[in-house]
């Protein structure tokens, strides 16, 4: 019946003595493993807190286990972050996996008869007996057409990759449910200006680092010629107390790929 087993390797960002994983709920059901960040756990956590809920630790990974266990599979669409987890409930002898909006932390999984294994990294589901590292050629055939794998192939046979933006549910080691929960809009409002939307844009980028910037370790940012990271540079570090390293890869070699000159 409870034939399962959970492991995890953590990078420590957030509540690095308590957060340890695999993190069971109070009363012993539910078991979390989780690959990520939650951006608005504080905003979450306390949201739950309102609703009587204790918590023993100050981290993101036990905010989203009781926000599973308040919200079920809706709890999903209630997060901004990049995450990939899975939730065991004992009493029903079922599994909860899901993977962030944008598809950022990956979930790979391969599922039989006999087994489900599922891992953020295919080398980890290569350790598991029996399964072998095989060559899936039409994923191999649309790499070399597209230079991407199309819906949820990997390279490797019967290797699996869960969409972005899906969630998936085993009861009794069978897949019950797979379903995707969001979708991007593509709308363009048309009545809006120029000025607006530039307007929203900063206001979105300064709140996104605003939550993004949240941690117990010291943090920064990868800095190229680009826009983009020059951007974030300048917003991050605005918005960060102490010291805000950048980091530029060079290219000796490459003088076209070099950007440290910038």
């Amino acid at each position: 019946h409870n034939n399962i087993a959970l492991g995890h390797t953590r990078l420590a960002i957030i509540d690095i003595k308590q957060g340890s994983q695999p993190m069971h709920s109070i009363d012993g059901r539910f078991t979390i493993v989780f690959n990520g960040e939650i951006y608005n756990y504080l905003e979450l956590r306390q949201h739950l807190v309102s609703k009587g809920i204790d918590f023993k630790t100050y981290s993101d990974t036990e905010v989203l286990l009781n926000m599973y266990i308040l919200y079920r599979e809706d709890c999903v669409c209630k997060l901004n972050g990049m995450f990939s987890f899975a939730i065991y409930d004992k009493e029903k002898n079922s599994l909860f996996l899901a993977r962030d909006h944008f598809g950022i932390k990956p979930l790979y999984y391969v599922y039989n008869d006999d087994n489900f294994v599922f891992a953020s990294e295919i080398k980890s589901i290569l350790k598991y007996p029996g399964i072998r590292a095989e060559v899936d050629y039409l994923s191999l055939n649309e790499y070399m057409a597209f230079q991407v794998m199309l819906k949820k192939h990997t390279m490797f046979k019967n290797i699996s990759s869960l969409e972005p933006a899906t969630y998936l549910i085993l009861e009794n080691g069978k897949i019950k449910e797979k379903k995707r929960y969001w979708y991007f809009n593509y709308d363009i409002d048309e009545t809006r200006n120029e000025d607006e939307y530039c307007s929203e844009l900063s206001h979105l980028l300064e709140d996104s680092l605003n939550i993004q910037t949240r941690a117990d370790v010291p943090i920064g940012a990868y800095l190229s010629g680009g826009i983009d990271s020059s951007l974030v540079s300048i917003l991050a570090s605005k918005k960060y107390f102490g010291d805000f390293h950048t980091f530029t890869g060079g290219f000796k070699d490459s003088k076209e790929f070099d950007e440290t000159y910038y």
